[in-house]
């Protein structure tokens, strides 16, 4: 075996740690109990034939007893299957990648049907609520609260088709010029009508600079509107301001700050 002990020693088997060497053992033992034995995995180290470079490797050892013309023998085949190891290897971490991926995905679809079915009942509920009551300002009441999760089950709805969009690599970006100050005041008018909790205030930094830049908008402001919807689920007093500045002249930062409870530090990424 052309490993860099046997070379260091000059012959193999003759070196210190030949001993502790699993390749040396098995071959001693079947020779001993005249045997032959198969497919022995074990890694090594080679030293390539300029015996300059040392080469890790993984091998399989096959070893053949004969006896020829009464002389005991083993003949020794040593393949190095480094490759197919290697690819083994990289099978294990696809695999387990694999493995993950679906428990990811199957956590996704159960917290995707929790979410999709909160509002579907509540449109369920207060339509039926709707068709028993005659009275003008709980029905009012009905239809404004059907109109709320029928906007947040359409928005839910279009969450998914993005992901499977972004997964199949086919999200659309339609580029345009965007006022930046006029974009957040849409969003903060959006939510403003939307909110029923007059202890929360919304509002946008008007100090920030003005800013045109090459965007979709419609991107952006789904964006935007995620903060802020998880701003308002955690905060039930204080204000909301939706804010940005200029990084460097390549790079826009959006701010959502609230005066909710805050994340906990374990929570953040």
């Amino acid at each position: 075996l052309h490993c860099r002990n046997a070379i260091v020693a000059g012959e193999c088997g003759k070196h210190e740690q030949c001993k502790l060497c699993c390749i040396r053992t098995s071959i001693s033992k079947a020779f001993y109990e005249k045997r032959s034995f198969k497919k022995l995995d074990a890694s090594m180290q080679l030293l390539s034939e300029d015996e300059k470079t040392v080469i890790p490797c993984d091998v399989s050892v096959s070893g053949t007893y004969l006896k020829i013309n009464g002389e005991e023998r083993m003949v020794l085949t040593v393949y190095d299957v480094t490759e197919l190891r290697n690819m083994q290897r990289l099978l294990d971490v696809e695999r387990e990648n694999a493995i993950s991926a679906d428990k990811l995905k199957s956590a996704f679809i159960a917290n995707m049907s929790h979410e999709v079915r909160t509002p579907l009942n509540a449109i369920v509920g207060f339509s039926s609520l709707l068709a028993e009551t005659d009275e003008a300002e709980l029905r009012h009441v009905y239809m404004s609260l059907v109109q709320e999760n029928n906007e947040l089950l359409l928005n839910l709805i279009s969450d998914i088709l993005d992901i499977s969009k972004i997964e199949a690599g086919m999200i659309d970006l339609v580029m345009g010029r965007v006022d930046v100050p006029q974009l957040c005041r849409e969003v903060i008018a959006t939510f403003s009508h939307k909110k029923r909790d007059t202890a929360v205030e919304l509002r946008f930094d008007e100090n920030s600079p003005q800013i045109v830049i090459d965007a979709d908008k419609n991107r952006i402001m789904q964006v935007l509107s995620n903060f802020l919807t998880n701003a308002l689920k955690f905060t039930s007093k204080g204000s909301i301001t939706l804010s940005y500045s200029l990084e460097d002249e390549s790079q826009v930062r959006f701010c959502v700050t609230d005066t909710g409870k805050g994340i906990p530090d374990e929570q953040k990424h």
